[in-house]
């Protein structure tokens, strides 16, 4: 198992599985997520998703303008 965590391919894929647990955390820990309290708070989930994907498009424009 070390021997394949060497690898390019290992790293790409895990480097990967790394970013989405990273915003699976941000949206449910920085974003309040997980205090939904009643089945009926569903959307409250798609609102939010949108408005961290409306951050992260804010943030890459504001450090990366040329891309």
């Amino acid at each position: 198992m070390r021997t394949e965590q060497q690898t390019q391919k290992w790293s790409s894929c895990y480097s990967l599985r790394a970013a989405i647990e990273s915003t699976i955390s941000e949206f449910a820990n920085g974003h309040g997520m997980r205090q939904r309290r009643y089945r009926s708070e569903g959307k409250a989930h798609v609102l939010t998703a949108i408005a961290l994907n409306l951050e992260r498009i804010d943030w890459r424009v504001a450090t990366h303008p040329s891309d």
